[in-house]
């Protein structure tokens, strides 16, 4: 039999009442809810699930949430609430948006219904993080109907799951456990890439047996305040809180990158004062940065052309590339098949991949460079261990201010224009971790989060 916990709202207390037996054991306790009229309309429920005894404490389960007004049933939809599958046990937080279902409609009191629908669910689409606290929210594909909201890209941090090229998902799409990264033979390499380049891109199939959550955006300036750093990013006060923050080092975001302190992946931990170190302190969960294979994986979703976009082989006009990518926005264009907005054109994504084995590059030589590079076949390719300090990682996805008018490069004595280079999905760029100048300007992230 399934447990219902009653929750009265009225105005902005609530009070709960739970007397029926619970279904499968779990026990549903601690219940407080809170609107936020007069200023927000959704409304916290906030509980905890203890699982009885034996049972799994890591798992996940699905809820399911009935509301009245009274005598009325007032219809609640998967997209309106924040929190329809939760942790098996612990600190839990639903909430709902009665502007997604009831648009212009006030409700007086409202009286939630909440049982333990399924047990044992392996995983979901979405995950949310609530930055305040910490708290987590699982979510079906219902949430992507509002993924934009301003909500989601300010109080809140959005992960979609990427399913492991060793899952049935994959290889059903591919026909493969692997993936190809790199240059793929449709890249159009010979337009506008110079012999180190060729170097650098040069393709292979790379294994990946985890699944993982990627964040659905850029980490935005928004979301950067949320976890307590003020006026980070290189905008000016005239960008709005849900543009991508950029300014951001590779060693602000995890601590120093010495080969003593925080030396992925030697070492998995990040300073406790970091950006990372705060959410993983607020979550309990290893959130860092993905890995260069990961997050090239994640933007071709599938694909194996240049462009994200496009499925031909031909090399797009300058105007059509950036109609597709060119904006410091996180929402401004649609996002790839896998729902993941601004993977390119945004801002330079930063990964844990080490770029270079030293620090003084050699650029331009086929015979002679420091470029890491992954083995054929790699498995869950983390990079080696740097032996130098402030090394180069690996950022991806190129940024916003890339050139498009009269911003060309020679490439096989050609001039080309350089957007049509940093635009393609492989493009890959080894930035100094703490670094400084125009260059860092540029530089953002999104963070991942992969599971066991």
């Amino acid at each position: 039999m399934k447990k219902y916990l009653f929750m009265v709202l009225a105005g902005c207390a609530a009070v709960a009442h739970a007397a029926l037996p619970d279904n499968g054991g779990y026990t549903i306790s601690d219940v407080t809810a809170v609107s936020q009229l007069p200023w927000d309309r959704n409304v916290i429920v906030n509980f905890t699930i203890t699982p009885p005894a034996g049972a799994p404490e890591d798992g996940l389960l699905r809820l399911e949430i009935v509301a009245s007004n009274g005598m009325d049933r007032v219809y609640v939809s998967d997209a309106s609430i924040y929190g329809a599958y939760c942790s098996a046990s612990g600190s839990q937080s639903i909430l709902w948006d009665p502007t997604v279902d009831h648009a212009g409609v006030m409700f007086s009191d409202v009286t939630f219904h909440i049982a333990v629908a399924e047990t044992n669910v392996t995983a979901t689409p979405y995950l949310s993080v609530r930055l305040a606290d910490g708290k987590i929210g699982y979510h079906s594909p219902a949430i992507t109907n509002r993924i934009t909201n301003e909500r989601f890209l300010n109080d809140y941090m959005v992960f979609r799951r990427i399913p492991a090229t060793t899952s049935a998902e994959w290889m059903a799409l591919s026909g493969k456990d692997t993936f190809t990264f790199g240059a793929v033979s449709n890249d159009c390499a010979y337009y506008y890439k110079n012999a180190a380049d060729m170097i650098k891109e040069e393709p292979r199939e790379i294994k990946l047996t985890k699944d993982f959550y990627l964040g659905v955006f850029p980490l935005t300036r928004g979301q950067m305040e949320c976890l307590g750093f003020q006026n980070r990013g290189g905008q000016t006060s005239g960008y709005p809180y849900n543009a991508a923050a950029m300014g951001i080092t590779y060693d602000f975001l995890r601590g120093a990158d010495a080969t003593t302190q925080y030396n992925f992946p030697e070492r998995t931990d990040v300073s406790p004062t970091s950006p990372v170190g705060v959410l993983r302190a607020r979550t309990g969960l290893n959130f860092d940065l993905p890995t260069e294979a990961q997050w090239e994986y994640a933007c071709r979703a599938g694909t194996t052309n240049a462009y994200w976009f496009t499925e031909t082989d031909e090399v797009p006009t300058v105007v059509s590339l950036t109609n597709h990518v060119r904006s410091a926005s996180v929402t401004r264009f649609p996002p790839n098949a896998w729902g993941l907005y601004a993977m390119v054109g945004c801002c330079h994504q930063w990964t844990t991949t080490l770029g270079r084995t030293t620090d003084n590059a050699n650029l331009n030589s086929t015979g002679n460079h420091n470029f890491v590079l992954f083995d054929e076949g790699a498995v869950d390719p983390l990079g080696p261990v740097p032996n130098y300090n402030s090394p180069y990682r690996i950022v991806r996805g190129s940024h916003s201010g890339a050139a498009v008018d009269g911003g060309q490069n020679m490439w096989d004595g050609v001039w080309r224009n350089i957007c049509l280079r940093v635009y393609r999905i492989a493009y890959r760029y080894p930035q100094k971790t703490n670094g400084s100048g125009a260059e860092v300007n540029l530089m953002g992230a999104r963070l991942c989060l992969t599971l066991p």
